[in-house]
């Protein structure tokens, strides 16, 4: 008889590894344009940093998703699971690995995503708000992050003349991932 159990493991990102590098980056960018697409705007939030501890999470050693967590504040800045493992409790999973790691129980930072919401909700979760300092450098991050999108942006523009077009947005937002996440 075949077994259908399936394994889950939160392997810690390693920036010198190309696989790792390359894993994240497609992850973080996918999360950015599903934002993006959501919200009609870049949102907030670090997949790497020097004051976070970053880790693939994989379902029988493929890539499903990441998180990361700032273990000083107790708090998951980022938690991403790819479309095709939602609804299985991967992220609940990757969130009881956490709490092994960790002495007391961590938050969600806000802001949250309709899914990161209800997964708050469903185990009771804190949400982390960020410090003002975080919310002026986040707003300061995206006023760059998009100004340089809509100075490459040479497409005829129709709706808001602010912002680039949906393709030149996507395109700019993998790019963006690429230098988060690559160095």
């Amino acid at each position: 008889m075949e077994s259908t159990q399936r394994t889950m493991a939160a392997d810690p990102f390693d920036p010198t590894s190309d696989e790792h590098v390359d894993v994240l980056t497609g992850m973080y960018a996918d999360y950015l344009v599903e934002e993006q697409d959501r919200t009609g705007h870049m949102v907030p939030g670090y997949a790497v940093a020097g004051f976070l501890r970053t880790a693939i999470i994989r379902i029988n050693g493929q890539p499903a998703g990441f998180f990361s967590a700032d273990l000083k504040r107790y708090s998951i800045e980022l938690i991403y699971v790819k479309p095709e493992y939602r609804g299985q409790g991967v992220a609940t999973l990757a969130l009881a690995h956490l709490a092994h790691a960790c002495p007391q129980p961590m938050d969600l930072k806000a802001p949250l995503s309709p899914g990161g919401e209800a997964l708050a909700k469903r185990l009771r979760l804190g949400v982390a708000e960020s410090t003002p300092e975080q919310i002026q450098e986040n707003r300061e991050a995206i006023r760059q992050a998009e100004q340089a999108l809509k100075q490459r942006c040479q497409h005829k523009r129709t709706g808001d003349p602010r912002r680039p077009c949906k393709p030149c947005y996507r395109t700019g937002l993998r790019k963006y991932a690429r230098i988060v996440i690559g160095g």
